[in-house]
């Protein structure tokens, strides 16, 4: 009787929202998404100077609504500025009128965006398959996948992507259509790519097989539901083509296939002679997110298949609804990825289409997997027997219970077992004393340099720089033409051996400060840099001035005369006293 009535609980099927079995879940479900973020939060407060990774270049800017004197002219905040969404910037600006910290809006931010992708996620499950325990096990796996990675930490528009494309197809699969037309609405404010995958579940959703034959579908409600989606959608899409950066055109396949910006070790490294990696793995082009499977628990969602053939053997198998949502969720993501990469960069990036189904897809079959699973030993323990021995059937029942509590123990507390779990791509400075000199510059004050810490300058120094490897996207060509041209000058300056090259450079710029990594004029400096990674023809330049037989680049003899700051590790050259030298000096 135990047995019976622990397998009712747990694997019941429950139509009522209001269910208090339900309730109990998905309270359960948001209680660990909120556990989850909290670890990130502990992180991301850990220190004064901490920044995620991407925020670093969409959020940076926003602190002019702050105060308008930062970032005066400043091609790089501009270019962010003018690419971020319209909604994005929207919700920033919103907390930011609160006279609140736009990079502290960005950590706070990740627990809501869990909180309302848990619910959805939640909701998701049990219109495939009403059984609350299942709707757990799918968002709390869904939820460790996420945490794992940096996807909800960044705060950024392809962040709020989770929690509106999982709105979308719960008000979808409930066909409530005010909900569903005001999410498309957001998804297309927010994040554009999300549009299309729903566009695409609407336009499938027209058609049916009748007589083997694809004809329109004949509810006249439903299709006035579709078709107002579908031009929703296309609202949304012109809207973005019309409001998209003035830094463009796009930049066209035959082009970046002959700059190594899209090469190995390039900025926007895209290409790749092998065809597994092309089109499978890439973090751009390819197909499969790399981490799809963390945590390694949802490779048991490729086993639903195989289940779902043994209906007798595994009976909770029939409750699986709407079975056809998966093939379409599949076949609308797999179409825009390979339409993505027919009309490459037109349609951004073509893993945007098939990682956000993928990630909800495999969660979803694990949820139901293991829950079937649990269902089905259960049921072996309650079969009657009137020739089974005593002691058998108690060591059934131990080794169901044993089994179940296994898989719980396995399912949640897998983070446990992990070294580390979150992985925020939160950044800290190798030197927290450098931005404290930086940040008392005048606020109109300009840093070149070529050091990988150029990056974190304008986040915690508030202060412009030149050029930076992280805001170097080269997908506008409008803007990256400009920062190409500027990192090889500089490159040019910085290792020249003619001082006027090096004045130039400043007064060409307005550049007010260079730093300098303190091991900037050692040969191993090349290999390791970023920009000599991927230009390493400005390598075999540079390398004559590096060697103990040959003229040092100038800027190395002026250390002693024009720094401003100066350790072991970071060396700050002040521009205007290199301008103000005599030229005997």
């Amino acid at each position: 009787m135990f047995i019976q009535n622990f397998r009712q609980f747990l694997t019941t099927p429950q139509q009522s929202l209001s269910h208090w079995r339900i309730l109990f879940w998905l309270s359960l479900s948001l209680t660990f998404s909120i556990i989850y973020s909290i670890l990130v939060l502990q992180q991301a407060f850990d220190g004064e100077y901490v920044v995620q990774d991407d925020a670093r270049k969409h959020i940076f800017w926003m602190r002019r609504f702050l105060d308008p004197e930062l970032f005066p002219n400043d091609l790089i905040a501009n270019f962010f500025a003018s690419v971020e969404p319209f909604g994005l910037t929207t919700v920033y600006r919103f907390f930011i009128s609160f006279n609140l910290d736009p990079m502290v809006i960005n950590k706070c931010l990740p627990l809501v965006l869990g909180v309302i992708m848990t619910g959805y996620c939640f909701g998701i499950c049990l219109q495939l398959f009403p059984i609350p325990m299942a709707a757990f096990i799918t968002s709390l796996l869904l939820n460790q996948s996420i945490w794992m990675k940096d996807i909800f930490v960044a705060a950024i528009a392809s962040s709020f992507s989770y929690p509106l494309f999982l709105g979308f197809l719960y008000y979808f699969l409930k066909k409530s259509v005010i909900p569903c037309l005001i999410v498309l609405i957001l998804e297309g404010l927010f994040y554009p790519p999300t549009v299309l995958v729903s566009a695409g579940i609407l336009l499938i959703n027209l058609f049916q097989i009748k007589d083997k034959k694809i004809c329109f579908i004949s509810d006249q409600k439903q299709i006035k539901f579709y078709v107002t989606g579908l031009v929703i959608a296309s609202l949304m899409l012109v809207y973005y083509l019309i409001s998209s950066s003035e830094y463009g055109p796009i930049i066209n396949v035959a082009e970046a296939k002959t700059l190594p910006e899209f090469q190995e070790n390039g900025r926007g490294n895209f290409f790749s002679d092998d065809g597994i990696e092309y089109w499978l793995l890439g973090i751009r082009s390819g197909m499969i997110p790399r981490e799809l499977f963390s945590p390694i628990t949802l490779c048991l969602g490729l086993f639903l298949p195989i289940l779902a053939r043994f209906p007798r053997q595994f009976t909770l198998v029939k409750q699986i609804k709407n079975s056809a949502f998966f093939i379409q969720l599949l076949f609308v993501s797999l179409s825009l990825f390979f339409l993505a990469h027919l009309f490459l960069f037109y349609l951004f990036l073509p893993n945007r289409y098939t990682s956000h189904s993928f990630y909800l897809l495999i969660a979803v079959s694990t949820g139901i997997t293991l829950t079937v699973i649990i269902d089905a030993l259960l049921r072996w323990v309650e079969q009657p027997s009137i020739y089974q021995p005593k002691n058998i059937k108690i060591f059934q029942n131990l080794l169901a219970l044993g089994v179940t509590t296994i898989i719980a123990i396995v399912v949640i507390f897998y983070p446990s077992f992990l070294e580390t779990f979150t992985s925020p791509s939160y950044k800290e400075p190798r030197e927290a004393t450098l931005y404290d000199f930086l940040s008392q510059q005048p606020k109109d004050t300009l840093i070149a340099s070529l050091s990988p810490e150029a990056d974190n300058i304008p986040s915690f120094a508030q202060r412009s720089v030149l050029i930076a490897w992280e805001y170097s996207i080269p997908y506008q060509v409008g803007y990256h033409r400009q920062i190409r041209q500027r990192a090889m000058d500089l490159i040019e300056a910085q290792y020249s051996q003619d001082l006027q090259v090096l004045r130039n450079f400043i007064q060409t710029y307005n550049v007010d400060l260079i730093l300098l990594d303190g091991n900037a004029f050692i040969p191993y400096y090349l290999t390791n840099n970023n920009w000599f990674r991927q230009w390493k023809f400005k390598a075999e330049e540079v390398k004559p001035t590096l060697k103990p037989d040959t003229p040092p680049a100038v800027i190395t003899t002026l250390i002693d005369l024009c720094s401003v700051y100066q350790t072991d590790t970071f060396i700050v050259v002040d521009a205007n006293c290199i301008l103000e030298l005599p030229q005997t000096q």
